[in-house]
């Protein structure tokens, strides 16, 4: 299941994906672009900022920002954040 944080270690944190588009998209990047870059569809990106909205309880990308921002996770080292290794770049 998609979703933020791992069970194992019962943080809220968002996994390594999940801030790789967080921080794509508040860098003022398009959906697109930044799925483009990650190698991923942009049905799979969308798919992921909508989780974080469900998660943070907020009803749009504005919200979705502030609340991102509040919670820490685009800080250099965000606590809790999940140690997975960040999605290989595209050879495209």
């Amino acid at each position: 299941m998609f979703g933020f944080g791992r069970a194992d270690t019962g943080t809220d944190a968002p996994t390594a994906l999940q801030r790789e588009i967080l921080v794509r998209l508040a860098s003022g990047m398009t959906d697109t672009a930044a799925a483009r870059e990650l190698c991923i569809g942009v049905r799979t990106l969308r798919r992921q900022v909508a989780l974080a909205s469900i998660h943070l309880k907020v009803h749009s990308r504005l919200a979705l920002g502030i609340a991102v921002e509040r919670a820490g996770w685009l800080g250099a080292d965000p606590p809790g954040t999940d140690d997975s290794p960040a999605p290989p770049a595209c050879d495209a």
